[in-house]
């Protein structure tokens, strides 16, 4: 009888023990999930925090670059030659012919092009231009613009990995021919894209 005493004694305390490291293990179990899911979230909101700090650093970068471009274009102006009459000929800097390109490519009419440029003039710098280009000379950037296109046309083709397909169509208007090439080529990305070329 003592001896069923002491085993059931010893059984219940087997038994208390193995309640009290079960109970342990699950508290400690609990706490490393906890533990686990406050790290998830530091570690989602640290991504995030440096995600939107590389964004501003981009962005600050890019404004850096701007700003860096314009000094550079406002001291270019200042060491450009006064365009005029005086001896010679005068020859508009390389970055008024390419923002006539732009505007010309945008669909400004060359009528309306010195104005333009008068009026961004005045609202950015402060100050009117004394001298603009003509009409005559923004009609001549056409020439210029059409070259532009050729050449990144070519540059394009160069660039692409293969040419797909090529399309030619011949129309007259006012007894004047044409000939149309447009030539299919893929991107890097795999997008297909149609490049006009001069036939």
């Amino acid at each position: 009888m003592q001896e069923v005493k002491r085993k059931a004694r010893a059984d219940k305390k087997a038994a208390e023990n193995a309640d009290g490291l079960a109970a342990k293990r699950l508290e400690l179990l609990n706490d490393m999930k906890t533990r686990l899911k406050v790290l998830n979230e530091e570690l989602a909101e640290t991504e995030n925090n440096l995600t939107s700090a590389e964004g501003k650093l981009e962005e600050e970068s890019k404004l850096r670059e701007q700003l860096e471009r314009m000094q550079t274009i406002a001291k270019e102006i200042k060491l450009e030659k006064t365009i005029g009459r005086r001896g010679g000929a005068g020859r508009w800097p390389v970055h008024v012919v390419l923002l006539i390109c732009e505007l010309l490519a945008i669909g400004n009419p060359p009528s309306a092009i010195p104005p333009t440029m008068q009026v961004t003039h005045a609202a950015f710098r402060g100050c009117e231009l004394k001298e603009l280009p003509t009409v005559d000379f923004v009609r001549k950037c056409r020439t210029v613009l059409e070259n532009l296109n050729l050449m990144l046309a070519g540059k394009r083709l160069g660039d692409a990995l293969s040419w797909h397909q090529l399309f030619t169509d011949g129309t007259t208007r006012r007894q004047i021919a044409f000939q149309n090439l447009v030539i299919g080529i893929m991107d890097e990305d795999g997008k297909f894209d149609s490049v006009i070329a001069s036939s």
